[in-house]
């Protein structure tokens, strides 16, 4: 894959996501606060500093001189490609059911065993079951407890 091809395609996905959530925090009510700087300013300000940057990394892009090495490596897409639908699916889970520690469980355990090649397959599926439920505990000790944020 040629270098600005991949740049573009990168920029298209996080200026969609920008996008994304711009809308999703139109959506707050921030009439109820009563204050000048409501709970949406700072996601509409990072929303649109990403997409006013990802519209000047496309210009630079644009504009760069092109090169016949210019192509791109991606030695583990598969690693990548595994991420994002695990990711994906976790979300939807999640939104879904209302099961957030259950899912980052089998989401985080299912990372650990696929990143982790080097030891027995009993010993990688131990090692991330423990590892999810150590991170679940903090996550819950973390949010639920601590922070009083029920997830």
């Amino acid at each position: 894959m040629s270098y600005r091809l991949a740049t573009y395609l990168s920029l298209l996905f996080l200026a969609g996501l920008g996008v994304l959530f711009m809308y999703t925090s139109l959506q707050f009510n921030d009439r109820a606060s009563g204050q000048i700087i409501g709970p949406a300013f700072f996601p509409q300000l990072v929303s649109g500093l990403l997409i006013f940057m990802c519209i000047i990394s496309a210009f630079t892009t644009w504009r760069k001189e092109k090169t016949s090495d210019d192509t791109l490596n991606i030695p583990q897409l598969k690693y990548i490609l595994f991420t994002i639908v695990a990711l994906v699916i976790f979300v939807a889970l999640w939104d879904a059911f209302g099961l957030f520690y259950l899912f980052a469980l089998l989401f985080l355990s299912s990372l650990l065993y696929v990143y982790n090649r080097k030891d027995s397959t009993k010993k990688r599926i131990l090692k991330a079951v423990g590892l999810s439920i150590v991170i679940g505990l903090f996550i819950y000790l973390v949010f639920e407890k601590l922070l009083n944020v029920i997830i």
